[in-house]
């Protein structure tokens, strides 16, 4: 004969235990490919876990143009510049930077989402995201061993330059902080491209 076990009252949770579902980059890049999200949606991936970027502000809008009206004349051929796009940084980690300097032109991304190899230079407009931006973003891009780290910091009128990325320490080696009467040097791929004025920017 046979006795079926009942449950005892410590096997049951008294309440239900909610873990949330993490994606990889390869589940989200299908999911975007599906137009899982509304057409408008800015999202990326962090950790595992899907996000959405605020809506710009004014400000913000205004610098970017000026940073893309900046960098756009002096890119040197065999590179792009892409605005807003999702760059595979980890297997859980495709963020939405304001802005990248890839290396190859367009057509070489046709069929090619950007990686973290193909990044020369990434840039974030920061006001209200200055925190993260130069904190958990700059350890997870410097661990990426992203070469080039620029943050706009609207808020308090300054470009902040982070460079040799020391990927087991998460952070860079040099930092410069540019005020708007200063210069930003202009590097891709150890090459100096340009000194472009901060004013032009901020």
């Amino acid at each position: 004969m046979s006795t079926v076990l009942e449950p005892s009252p410590v096997d049951i949770p008294s309440s239900p235990i909610e873990t949330p579902y993490l994606f990889n980059v390869d589940e989200f890049y299908r999911m975007l490919d599906l137009e899982f999200f509304p057409d408008e949606a800015r999202v990326g991936l962090w950790e595992g876990r899907v996000y959405q970027e605020m809506a710009k502000n004014h400000p913000h809008s205004f610098s970017w143009a000026r940073l893309n009206a900046a960098l756009f004349p002096l890119l040197p051929a065999g590179w792009s510049l892409w605005a807003e796009c999702s760059v595979t940084i980890s297997p859980d980690k495709a963020p939405l930077p304001d802005m990248l300097v890839l290396r190859g032109g367009l057509e070489v991304y046709r069929g090619h989402r950007p990686e973290a190899d193909d990044v020369a230079l990434l840039i974030e407009v920061a006001d209200t995201s200055l925190k993260i931006d130069t904190g958990t973003k700059l350890k997870a891009y410097a661990r990426a061993a992203i070469p080039v780290y620029w943050v706009v910091n609207l808020k308090d009128g300054l470009i902040h330059v982070y460079s040799e990325p020391i990927p087991p320490e998460e952070r860079y080696a040099s930092m410069l902080t540019i005020d708007l009467d200063g210069t930003i040097p202009f590097i891709l791929d150890g090459q100096h491209v340009a000194m472009i004025p901060a004013a032009s920017i901020l």
